[in-house]
């Protein structure tokens, strides 16, 4: 692949127009990259249902590295995201909580799912997932009209 089309892909989807608009490190964005053709059953079904704008229209992305953290599902636009928690997660909860303190301080919004709401509650999971979008786009429209 020539850097141009290496280029070009990495600006797609970014307004700004800047390259590293997520402050990834290279590294990072190598590790989500192969995160991707990695994922877990739950992560697989869930993107399944995810993908394709499927939800509302809205854009989804996968294993997404934002500053120090991978992502398991975000929606960039509305600053929202999706994590799955299997049973490893259990024995982390403080950690998970801090990271999702630090990506709430950036205006990020944190859902998180066990694998098996994933696999016994998929249509919750997903509705979960739409209401809180749903929340976010008639705040913005308030907050716009408001000012």
């Amino acid at each position: 692949m020539n850097n141009s089309s290496r280029d070009s892909r990495e600006h797609r989807g970014n307004r700004s127009g800047s390259r590293r608009v997520r402050n990834a490190r290279p590294e990072l964005i190598t590790a989500a990259r192969i995160l991707r053709h990695h994922q877990t059953d739950a992560e697989s079904i869930l993107w399944d249902a995810l993908r394709g704008r499927r939800q509302g229209s809205v854009k989804f992305r996968r294993q997404y590295a934002v500053g120090r953290f991978i992502l398991d599902f975000c929606a960039p636009e509305y600053k929202l995201i999706v994590e799955l928690d299997g049973k490893i997660h259990a024995a982390h909860q403080a950690e998970d909580a801090a990271r999702s303190d630090c990506l709430a301080r950036y205006g990020w919004r944190v859902l998180r799912f066990t694998n098996d709401d994933v696999f016994q509650r998929l249509p919750v999971v997903l509705e979960t997932i739409t209401r809180s979008i749903t929340d976010q786009h008639r705040c913005n429209v308030d907050e716009q009209h408001r000012g």
